[in-house]
């Protein structure tokens, strides 16, 4: 988080089973967004979800979309 503020880097790019809710938290506060991958399946997004992310990367949109849309409606999305 630090050396992403010194280089001046806004978003951090961060493997979904290396993350915690801590880090998330610690980088929002530092100003920085916290988008994670990969996205596999749309049981991720919502473990991504609950980690605090700002944003999921995935190759599966449509199958995460209908997810979410009927499954897991808690999860905002656009």
């Amino acid at each position: 988080i630090q050396q992403a503020k010194e280089l001046g880097v806004k978003r951090l790019g961060a493997r979904l089973d290396k993350t915690t809710k801590e880090y998330v938290k610690k980088a929002n506060k530092e100003g920085l967004t916290v988008s994670l991958y990969p996205g596999k399946t749309p049981e991720d997004f919502v473990q991504a979800y609950l980690l605090g992310a700002n944003s999921m990367t995935t190759d599966c949109a449509l199958e995460v979309r209908k997810f979410l849309q009927t499954k897991a409606t808690f999860v905002p999305f656009k």
